[in-house]
């Protein structure tokens, strides 16, 4: 019989996640992470910015109950050496990329491989961390959230969803754009 808990679960599946997308976008090329399918459509790096927020949003604030200002955007120094500050853009001015106009998309800064990466991965370590240390009642607790009260798991169960469906999104896009630079590239699937 397992003795794993809904919290190691849960934290196996973030990173499990993470690490999947994250292995993919460390192999692609710049061309291909800045590529829009469309004039409306997000690129590959955008994408991964903006799961990257949505992971540092949830996790700081729906699933730890801290405030805005505690993201690790912040807290982390990104938003000083970015240069770029999303509190007050998007729905409920989250800054995460929801709601954001093409103006606003526009503005979020062209992020290095490096530096996207870094932010990716601590935001995602930082969930996974917390859901480690968490005991399994605590999964249970309710959570204020944007607009409805929830369960600490149903927001983790939301995230997983939602980054899973971005992925998605991303090798779909580099999949589209392998097709149209053929032999630039032979794998980037992790």
């Amino acid at each position: 019989m397992s003795t794993t808990t809904r919290p190691e679960m849960l934290a196996d599946l973030v990173a499990f996640s993470a690490g999947w997308t994250r292995d993919a976008v460390a192999k692609m090329p710049d061309a291909m992470l800045r590529w829009r399918p469309d004039e409306q459509a997000n690129a590959i790096d955008l994408t991964v910015w903006h799961i990257a927020r949505m992971v540092d949003i949830f996790g700081t604030r729906f699933v730890q109950g801290r405030e805005q200002d505690d993201e690790l955007w912040f807290t982390g120094g990104w938003a000083e050496r970015t240069g770029y500050d999303p509190r007050g853009i998007g729905i409920q001015g989250m800054g995460g990329l929801l709601g954001y106009t093409q103006e606003e998309v526009a503005a979020v800064p062209v992020f290095t491989r490096d530096e996207l990466l870094a932010y990716f991965d601590a935001t995602h370590d930082a969930l996974t961390a917390h859901l480690r240390a968490m005991d399994d009642a605590a999964l249970d607790e309710p959570r204020a959230g944007i607009s409805v009260e929830q369960s600490t798991y149903a927001f983790v169960r939301h995230l997983l969803m939602d980054t899973t469906r971005h992925s998605g999104e991303i090798f779909a896009i580099a999949e589209m754009w392998r097709r149209r630079n053929p032999g630039e590239v032979d794998a980037f699937m992790p």
